[in-house]
C-alpha cells in the first residue's frame, strides 16, 4: 500500500516536469510518505580572537550615510504572499562597469539604515579590489521580511545587476550587519541563493535552529565581546548550530567591541574580502 501511494505522488510530479529534490521531498510529506532526510556531517566550527583588532570607542553614536553613493537603480517585484501584486525596490551599486567578470557581493544593512550604509563601509575595498557591489534596501527599513528573500535578493537583484555589470555568477556573495546579517544567515542556512559564502556583523539566528543543509556554505561571523544587542553567548550559540548543520563557521571575537558597527565597517570589508577571496 506504501508503494502504490508513493508512485501516486511522484508519478504526476515527474509527468510534470518537477524534479528537484526538494520540491519532491515536499510533495511527499504533504501526501503522508515519509521520507528520510540526508543528514550532512558536521562543519568545521572555529573560534577566534582577534587580539590585533582595535576596535576604537566613538564620541559619538552617530552616522550620517551619504545619499550620493553608488548608482540607484529600481525594480518591479512580485510579492511573496500576493504574486498578482508587485512593489518596487530598490537598490545601490557601486563596481567597475567594464572588464570582468568581477565578483559581487550583496550587502544587507541593518535597522533603520539604507543599503547606502553599506555602500560606505565597502566602497574603499571595492575600489581597490574591483569588486561589485550590490545593496539592496528593506521594504521599510525596519528588519528584512519574507519579501526580501528569494524573489528579491536571491533572484531578481541580481539578474537585473547583471544587466550593467559583467557579474562572475559563480562569484556571488553575502554579507549584512544586525538585522541584515540575520536575513544572511537565514539565506545561508535555508540554501536559497547562489551564494560561495556569507559574513556577518553583530547576528544570529536568535531562537531560530539551523536546519541541516547538504549544500552548506562557509559562514564567518564577526561579533563584539562587548555587544549589547548580540550577546556573544547567543551568537556562539548559533555559530555552533551552523556547524552543527553542515556549515565551516569561524566565529571572530572582536575584543571590547560593541554593536557599532560603523567604527570599524571598512576594516571588516577588508577582512571579510580576504576570506571570500581564499573560498576556490
Amino acid at each position: 500500500m506504501k508503494i502504490v501511494r508513493l508512485l501516486a505522488v511522484l508519478l504526476p510530479l515527474l509527468a510534470g516536469g518537477i524534479y528537484f529534490y526538494d520540491d519532491a521531498l515536499k510533495l511527499l510529506e504533504t501526501n503522508g510518505v515519509g521520507v528520510e532526510k540526508p543528514t550532512p556531517d558536521p562543519g568545521i566550527f572555529t573560534e577566534e580572537t582577534m587580539s590585533k583588532f582595535f576596535a576604537p570607542q566613538p564620541k559619538s553614536f552617530e552616522y550620517t550615510e551619504p545619499e550620493s553613493i553608488g548608482t540607484e537603480h529600481k525594480v518591479m517585484i512580485p510579492l511573496a504572499n500576493k504574486p498578482s501584486k508587485s512593489i518596487e525596490r530598490i537598490y545601490y551599486s557601486l563596481g567597475p562597469t567594464e572588464g570582468g567578470p568581477h565578483s559581487a557581493v550583496v550587502l544587507l544593512h541593518g535597522i533603520d539604515r539604507s543599503g547606502r550604509s553599506m555602500l560606505d563601509m565597502w566602497q574603499l575595498l571595492a575600489r581597490k579590489s574591483g569588486v561589485v557591489l550590490l545593496a539592496p534596501n528593506a521594504i521599510d527599513g525596519q528588519g528584512w521580511t519574507i519579501d526580501d528573500r528569494s524573489v528579491f535578493i536571491n533572484d531578481a537583484l541580481v539578474a537585473d545587476a547583471m544587466l550593467t555589470y559583467n557579474i562572475d555568477p559563480e562569484r556571488l556573495f553575502l554579507a549584512g550587519h544586525s538585522a541584515g546579517g540575520k536575513m544572511a544567515l537565514s539565506l545561508a542556512n535555508s540554501g536559497e541563493g547562489p551564494w560561495r559564502a556569507v559574513e556577518v556583523h553583530g547576528a544570529d539566528l536568535g531562537k531560530t535552529k539551523p536546519e541541516p543543509n547538504m549544500k552548506a556554505i562557509p559562514i564567518l561571523i564577526h561579533i563584539g565581546d562587548a555587544d549589547e544587542t548580540f550577546p556573544l553567548d547567543e551568537v556562539r550559540e548559533t555559530a555552533l548550530g551552523l556547524s552543527q548543520a553542515g556549515h565551516d563557521v569561524t566565529l571572530s571575537i572582536i575584543p571590547d567591541h560593541t554593536h557599532w558597527y560603523y567604527a570599524i565597517g571598512p576594516r571588516i570589508a577588508q577582512r571579510t574580502w580576504e576570506s571570500f577571496q581564499s573560498i576556490d
